[in-house]
């Protein structure tokens, strides 16, 4: 099945409280460190990212009764759930 990942981007990296994983110092090492932790399983599971785009501004994506900004979205295609539950699990 295929997903539409939407993203907003901070201005500065955010971990959640108790977060014991490795920590970036940047956003783009952040996104790094995010990257290189996912390419091996979704490789492995025959999962990859058909594209990507960072927008030049915002854009709002109505998916209830108040828009959200987006800054980022990628489309992403996965050969079944199960090769997503392992991506997140």
């Amino acid at each position: 099945f295929n997903m539409i990942n939407l993203i907003k981007e901070h201005k500065t990296v955010q971990y959640p409280a108790g977060w014991k994983g490795e920590r970036a110092k940047t956003v783009m090492e952040a996104k790094t460190l995010y990257g290189k932790a996912c390419y091996p399983i979704m490789k492995k599971s025959g999962s990859y990212s058909m594209f990507g785009v960072t927008l030049a501004g915002p854009a709002v994506v109505y998916s209830g009764p108040t828009p959200e900004k987006w800054d980022q979205f990628y489309y992403i295609s996965y050969p079944s759930r199960k090769a997503f539950l392992l991506l997140v699990g």
